[in-house]
């Protein structure tokens, strides 16, 4: 992946960038989606949505707990520019094993989890981890009913724009 050069404007490196990785075999609209995230990196700018839930606990059958976080609805969302943004929850993809993290820092896991889908809605579920000392202790807070949230980014890779609140995606 080519990296944004030093004083480029965002706009040049796109284009820069777009070309290079749709030149190498990735689809235009994929590849401006990894040009732009890779210029959010290295200019610690984040696009991503950030998307907060609440996290609840369930009492399994072997008392381990495990916890269950809506993580998106097919409610409307809005951005940091106040523009309403709405999410295709059937078309969201995640990996098999998702990390849940304290704070987003790798140093403070939680746990891992998986996603699944049901009435247009992300959840993710899975047991808090049982070796770490994070997992032990957000394990205890939430059963002494501390009101976790959790966050979630998403990382589009299309978007497109409506002219109007009763235009419909393509």
């Amino acid at each position: 992946m080519p990296k944004p050069k030093r004083n480029e404007a965002k706009q040049d490196y796109l284009k820069r960038c777009t070309a290079q990785v749709t030149k190498a075999g990735e689809k235009p609209d994929k590849a401006f989606a990894q040009c732009n995230a890779t210029w959010n990196q290295e200019h610690s700018v984040s696009q991503a949505l950030k998307l907060s839930a609440p996290v609840k606990l369930e009492e399994g059958g072997d008392k381990k707990g495990r916890f269950l976080i809506v993580a998106k609805t097919s409610d409307p969302v809005q951005n940091m520019w106040g523009e309403t943004i709405f999410l295709e929850i059937k078309g969201m993809r995640t990996e098999a094993k998702l990390p849940i993290l304290r704070q987003h820092d790798p140093n403070s896991v939680v746990g891992f989890g998986s996603s699944f889908k049901q009435d247009n809605t992300l959840f993710i579920e899975r047991e808090f981890s049982q070796v770490t000392e994070t997992g032990k202790e957000v394990k205890d807070l939430a059963e002494e009913g501390y009101p976790w949230q959790a966050s979630i980014g998403v990382y589009p890779e299309k978007v497109e724009t409506l002219e109007d609140e009763k235009a419909v995606a393509k």
